[in-house]
């Protein structure tokens, strides 16, 4: 993962509080969906150094809401974890791959 990617940077910046939160619409369409796909791998896989199984067995609502991503949740995956992370890892049996 590109620790310098302009998306990281800013959710970098929203989940640090050095800025109040996403621009409406941010998880939006197809280009809201990558950036999505982008922040919910960059959590699971750099902040908390998950597997396949860990991210199977650990992600919920609070973890998510812990990570300022409660509204990316409600608004655009209608509060589904597995919407989430099949965003994340399309298609695949194995996130991580």
């Amino acid at each position: 993962m590109n620790y310098e990617h302009p998306i990281i940077h800013l959710y970098e910046n929203i989940l640090y509080h050095r800025i109040h939160g996403f621009s409406p619409y941010f998880f939006a369409g197809d280009e809201g969906k990558r950036n999505a796909r982008i922040i919910t791998r960059y959590v699971l896989q750099e902040k908390e150094h998950w597997n396949h199984e860990d991210i199977c067995c650990g992600i919920c609502r609070e973890l998510l809401a812990e990570y300022r991503l409660a509204g990316m949740l409600k608004t655009y995956f209608q509060n589904s974890i597995f919407k989430v992370i099949e965003n994340a890892y399309p298609g695949s049996s194995s996130p991580g791959n």
